[in-house]
């Protein structure tokens, strides 16, 4: 590969983590936004296909967007993957949305009893310990 094509191709991965890292943030802020509906959510992911997307990153994100709207649609995609992705990271925090949401509280505790041997100790543990704690409210 010649310098000056090099040269191109680090830039443009450099545009395009860019615009990854913009799109994550975007998404933290849409989660953070009090303001947010789920006609506005339903909209953009009609747009963009976030509730498909192969990147944890993105989807986890774009999941929590959806079960802070209580968008339905979202309930199986977010237990789908947080039973295929076992990182804490993305698995605690939306365990913890579903439980919040009284209607999925009980299939997302299925969902984690089902899955519970596929999660690392610690993830496991600290997951059960939300299910508690959620339960004394």
């Amino acid at each position: 590969m010649s310098k000056k094509a090099n040269y191109h191709l680090q830039h443009e991965s450099v545009g395009l983590l860019f615009v990854f890292f913009q799109l994550i943030s975007t998404l933290t802020m849409l989660h953070d936004s009090d303001k947010l509906t789920l006609k506005t959510v339903r909209k953009i992911n009609s747009m963009f296909h976030f509730s498909d997307s192969k990147n944890a990153e993105i989807l986890f994100s774009w999941c929590r967007v959806g079960i802070k709207v209580r968008d339905v649609s979202i309930v199986d995609v977010a237990l789908k993957f947080i039973t295929k992705q076992g990182r804490m990271k993305f698995v605690r925090p939306l365990y913890r949305d579903l439980l919040k949401w009284e209607e999925y509280r009980q299939r997302a505790i299925d969902t984690f009893n089902a899955n519970r041997k596929f999660y690392h100790n610690i993830c496991r543990m600290m997951v059960e310990k939300d299910i508690q704690s959620s339960e004394k409210k």
